[in-house]
């Protein structure tokens, strides 16, 4: 599963879920007595929900995914407002229209929808996780685990946040476990080992978009995405540390 399935499977069920408990038809005077401590605290939780989001998934992809990017700032900036505007919000909450809020409440509804629904589906090409974890593997590790050893490895760290939107911190004393998708990449510094470069096939939502991405972080085009086929589309660019990524998306079926 990859970044953004997996923050929208968080973020999807709970907009669904905050939505059809507080619509009008279900609990009318829910809003009747807000007073500004309540807004106060709902908008401090709304804020740090919203900064999780936007450090998680700060990507601007043309595609639902960018819901995800979308609903971070949202709760980002209503949170703010609630915080260092709670009398002002409450009067502008008990002045709006039933109508008004019934349609804002209904668009929030509908991107909940997508996003849950996006977060759970299958694709019929998509890679399956294993039903059971190997006793000798640690938990969430695969099989096999790709290994960088590189000069100046916090860049490199970095380099993979901007562009595959990757988790994980950089270590000194011990290999950097960086995430990507739902795989992991080990990542060294060249000390005790010397310089190891990498050749690694990523698929990501949407290729063109992580080849741009690539490119404004200091990568070098080797190709430029095209059709391969086989039924991805695929480019491929070669970092400042001498690894090659060809980055690809699975077109989708007919």
């Amino acid at each position: 599963m990859q970044n953004s399935k997996r923050i929208a499977g968080l973020v999807g069920p709970t907009i669904v879920a905050m939505i059809v408990s507080e619509f009008p038809l279900v609990q009318p005077h829910l809003y009747d007595k807000q007073i500004p401590p309540v807004v106060y605290l709902s908008g401090t939780l709304m804020f740090v929900a919203g900064l999780a989001i936007v450090r998680a998934h700060n990507h601007w992809a043309r595609n639902w995914a960018v819901l995800v990017t979308l609903a971070g700032w949202f709760s980002l900036f209503l949170g703010l407002f609630r915080m260092f505007a709670a009398g002002l919000y409450q009067r502008g909450s008990a002045s709006t229209s039933t109508t008004v809020f019934m349609v804002l409440e209904g668009i929030l509804l509908v991107f909940g929808l997508i996003m849950t629904f996006k977060a759970y589906s299958r694709d019929s090409y998509a890679m399956t996780e294993t039903s059971s974890h190997s006793h000798f593997a640690p938990e969430g590790w695969h099989t096999v685990t790709p290994r960088i050893v590189a000069h100046h490895a916090e860049r490199l760290v970095e380099f993979l946040r901007q562009v595959f939107g990757a988790t994980g911190d950089y270590r000194r004393d011990r290999p950097s476990e960086i995430r990507i998708g739902d795989s992991i990449v080990m990542i060294s510094d060249a000390e005790a080992r010397d310089p190891m470069p990498a050749f690694l096939y990523v698929y990501v939502e949407d290729a063109d978009d992580t080849y741009r991405r690539a490119l404004q972080a200091g990568a070098t085009a080797l190709e430029e995405p095209s059709d391969m086929p086989y039924g991805d589309r695929r480019g491929m660019v070669k970092d400042e540390w001498g690894n090659t990524w060809q980055i690809a998306t699975r077109a989708p079926r007919p």
